[in-house]
């Protein structure tokens, strides 16, 4: 099976560049399959050059950043992006065309018109009306559009039940076309193993030996509700002196984040501290720093990536109660989930630290979890297989 697979994600830092370098390695592991990439200069790299390093966004700039990707979807000339990917169909005699949904999903129709014999499969990872903010009454239109747009692939492909639901719901597009993969975590880089070296690394960053440590790594992204999180551990730190919050990552709320920590008694404000971004090869030795991971919120469609990372390095782990997560974990078997419209936050860390015990059998449930059903490996395997029925049928 030849594949190109057409992702501008493979360059960046953030988990959809993860998410791409994976699935292209892992896939490229695979028996009798070929993969190359479009476009030309999309990096095949494993490694990106950093975790969360996300160019902040004011609030100032919301609007002119919403109206510039609608004039680029709508208005943009894909012409020359239709030559480029055109002609690299043209000479590879694909069987299949993966296709990575962004703002260029225009070019979905034109090849599957041009190219009848390659089977195109769209990869949707996030809709652009759930991701642009302050769209008004433009959202509908903008849903519609797309959707029309992911009816002319042949199949495709998205990472929870969530999104899968809405794309066979409001998209009506074939079910039996459609399957949901969520993301997956590299158990070579994510190595428990590390764990025995978590005091080493916190000499390295001046952490302390005896502080309990709170960590996050990801981007801060607003539906990620990082300064909330933040000031909801900020009163935990006020009954526990010994405990401490790591924040790792960048993003558009990272100056929020500042502020809430900037307002806090000095006591509170010296034991949180924000790592900024940091190279992705890094992120493990880090995550072998905390007693506790946490990333507690996210959005309803998305696939918590750090979950999966957290758990191969059998950490007790905090998560956010979406289908996403729910699809894949259970509460209080491989890790805790909490709600995001209350603020039990507190509550289920102060549980986890008075039963080390407790949590540390629940990490290593969630450990042999992970290792065991979600690994890239596992995730190519099953587009794998998955394509393979599709291109039979």
């Amino acid at each position: 099976m030849r594949i190109l697979y057409h992702n501008t994600s493979l360059g960046l830092g953030l988990g959809g560049g993860t998410h791409a370098r994976e699935m292209l390695r892992c896939l490229r592991a695979i028996d009798g399959v070929e993969v190359d990439v479009s476009p030309g200069n999309a990096s095949g790299k494993d490694s990106p050059p950093a975790c969360g390093a996300v160019h902040p966004v004011s609030l100032g700039r919301t609007r002119p950043r919403t109206l510039r990707s609608l004039a680029r979807f709508w208005a943009r000339p894909v012409q020359r992006q239709w030559r480029a990917l055109r002609s690299r169909l043209s000479t590879g005699d694909y069987d299949v065309l993966l296709f990575r949904s962004d703002i260029r999903a225009r070019l979905l129709p034109l090849a599957a018109r041009g190219f009848p014999g390659v089977h195109v499969c769209a990869e949707v990872n996030a809709l652009l009306h759930d991701e642009l903010p302050g769209l008004g009454i433009a959202r509908q239109p903008l849903a519609q559009a797309e959707m029309r747009l992911f009816r002319a692939a042949a199949s495709t492909i998205c990472k929870s039940r969530y999104l899968q639901a809405r794309l066979v719901g409001k998209g009506r597009l074939d079910p039996e076309r459609v399957v949901a993969i969520p993301n997956g975590v590299n158990v070579e880089i994510f190595d428990a193993a590390l764990n025995r070296s978590a005091a080493a690394f916190r000499d390295a960053e001046n952490v302390s030996r005896d502080a309990f440590v709170l960590g996050y790594v990801g981007g801060m992204e607003s539906f990620r509700k990082l300064p909330e999180m933040t000031a909801q551990i900020a009163r935990y730190l006020r009954e526990d002196a010994r405990t401490m919050l790591l924040l790792i990552g960048d993003g558009a709320d990272r100056d929020r984040v500042e502020s809430v920590r900037a307002d806090l008694p000095r006591d509170v404000r010296c034991r949180i501290r924000c790592i900024g971004a940091v190279d992705y090869r890094d992120v493990p030795r880090w995550i072998a720093m905390f007693d506790i991971a946490l990333f507690p919120y996210s959005n309803p469609y998305g696939s918590p990536q750090k979950l999966f990372e957290y758990l191969a390095m059998r950490k007790p782990t905090i998560g956010p109660a979406v289908s996403p997560a729910r699809e894949v974990f259970t509460d209080g078997e491989h890790l805790r989930l909490v709600d995001s419209s209350t603020t039990d936050l507190a509550s289920t860390i102060r549980a986890l630290r008075d039963d080390p015990d407790a949590a540390a059998a629940m990490a290593l449930r969630g450990h042999e979890h992970v290792v065991r059903h979600h690994t890239w490996r596992h995730r190519a395997d099953r587009l794998y297989r998955f394509l393979v029925d599709h291109l039979s049928s």
